[in-house]
């Protein structure tokens, strides 16, 4: 984009404001410049997924947002997808936690799942709350022994198996051990 200023000498009373005028054209064309550079990036990164970041965990931004979605009463969210988020969410729709999900593609052609929080009769979200257990920082990892019991058997935990994602009584019934995902009641 191109900005033309004209002046015309025959009326110039304030240089000042002439100057003034000219450097804010200036501005402006700088910022029409940078615009144009943006856009050309954006362009060459292919369906303008240029402000997508790698994430760092991403159960843990599953489980975060379904958190949020529960304290903010949001009966619906959309997360993105991967066989391990599915497999999560599966165990949770198997043990009661959510009413249904579906898995379909997004529109930048990534994976997105569809989730169905359940509400119970009187109002109240049947999940009152999820913890990463295991963490890239710090990976828990526990034998068929040592599975933990969460709130005494009211909750459930997801563990990483050689035998996949399973719930911790899965996992004693198997007789393996393995990654402590996170923990749900």
């Amino acid at each position: 984009m191109e900005c033309v200023h004209i002046i015309d000498a025959k009326n110039v009373v304030d240089q000042g404001a002439i100057i003034e005028s000219l450097s804010y054209v200036e501005f402006v064309s700088g910022k029409w410049l940078w615009l144009d550079r943006f856009l050309e990036l954006q362009n060459q990164v292919g369906k303008g997924d240029f402000f997508l970041m790698s994430m760092t965990d991403p159960i843990a931004d599953l489980l975060t947002r379904i958190r949020n979605a529960v304290r903010a009463g949001h009966l619906n969210l959309i997360v993105p997808g991967s066989r391990t988020k599915s497999n999560i969410v599966g165990i949770l729709r198997a043990q009661g936690y959510i009413d249904s999900y579906e898995i379909k593609d997004g529109s930048t052609g990534q994976t997105e799942i569809s989730i169905q929080l359940l509400e119970k009769i009187d109002g109240k979200l049947v999940l009152n709350d999820l913890k990463r257990v295991s963490k890239p920082g710090r990976r828990v990892y526990v034998n068929k022994g040592t599975i933990p019991r969460v709130l005494n058997g009211m909750g459930i935990a997801i563990l990483s198996t050689s035998r996949g994602v399973v719930t911790d009584d899965e996992a004693r019934n198997l007789g393996v051990g393995g990654e402590a995902l996170c923990e749900v009641w």
